[in-house]
């Protein structure tokens, strides 16, 4: 039977990482599964924002986004709750959850500092009107208005959609076999690697560590905090163990930081690469591969 995965957090709790996990489980067994971050997470959000109350329109919508995942997969990434119950209809007993949860108190800072720094992704907690993303809110579930909404503090608002993420997780009914709880302060941790490895096939072999960049763990203290988020957002599943053992690996790393900074030239803030540094790169590309042809002649 083909499984079907979704690892669910609630964002800045360890998803990135989590991804690369399931990247590097993929690598060490030549599975091959898909690792999708973030997938469809926009749409699934916008949908529940502007249809919540027009239930017909939003199972519509659903639909079309439940048409895109494909069993045997991995999907990583926060919003899935909203549609766990449909979820479970539509695969049954291929649904697996995995469900990442930080200490409040930690995530809690985190994500106040993401709601500042990406307001247009924080629809309806932070002042964006127009925002790019609209997060589940209150009255989505008809809990309070969305005028006692507004009135409410972030942090308020926060322990609200933390508690909200978890308590839909748990009313979904899903099966204690097919359902898998991870603490983020663990993920480092050989046994929880080993519990996420067993998850997703128990004949697989398990990675012994998980050595991605963590910015909290890190002495950023020379960098002002707006490069702190640049640079964490840029490293965040890059593994530098496996770089130093690999350089290949460092190799592809970049050569597709490079590739999707031109494709989004137009739209990075940071990290974007025009024309003329992309044929800088080609030329250096070029060299190397002429002495990797005189290597090979010797």
């Amino acid at each position: 039977m083909k499984y079907i995965y979704f690892f669910i957090g609630n964002g800045r709790d360890g998803t990135n990482s989590l991804a690369s996990i399931a990247e590097d489980i993929k690598s060490l067994n030549e599975a091959k599964f898909k690792v999708n971050h973030e997938y469809c997470v926009k749409e699934i959000y916008n949908n529940f924002n502007y249809f919540y109350d027009d239930k017909k329109e939003l199972k519509l919508r659903t639909s079309k986004v439940l048409n895109k995942f494909v069993p045997g997969n991995i999907y990583v990434g926060n919003g899935y709750t909203l549609i766990l119950k449909e979820l479970k209809k539509k695969f049954g007993s291929k649904l697996k959850i995995l469900y990442i949860k930080r200490q409040f108190k930690d995530w809690l800072v985190s994500f106040k500092r993401n709601v500042k720094f990406y307001p247009q992704k924080h629809g309806n907690y932070s002042k964006k009107i127009d925002a790019e993303i609209f997060r589940v809110a209150a009255w989505h579930f008809n809990e309070i208005s969305i005028q006692e909404w507004n009135k409410l503090s972030l942090n308020k608002k926060l322990r609200w959609y933390y508690k909200k993420n978890f308590d839909l997780i748990k009313t979904s009914k899903i099966r204690k076999k097919k359902l898998i709880v991870i603490k983020t302060e663990s993920l480092n941790n050989i046994n929880t690697l080993k519990k996420i490895t067993e998850f997703i096939n128990k004949s697989f072999i398990s990675p012994r560590n998980s050595n991605h960049v963590n910015i909290s763990k890190i002495d950023y203290a020379k960098l002002e905090y707006f490069e702190k988020k640049i640079v964490g957002s840029f490293y965040s599943r890059f593994d530098y163990l496996k770089a130093a053992k690999n350089p290949i690996y460092g190799a592809d790393f970049f050569n597709s930081k490079v590739f999707v900074g031109f494709k989004n030239r137009n739209t990075f803030i940071h990290s974007q690469v025009n024309l003329k540094q992309l044929n800088y790169i080609k030329k250096k590309y070029l060299k190397y591969l002429k002495l990797i042809k005189e290597y090979e002649k010797d």
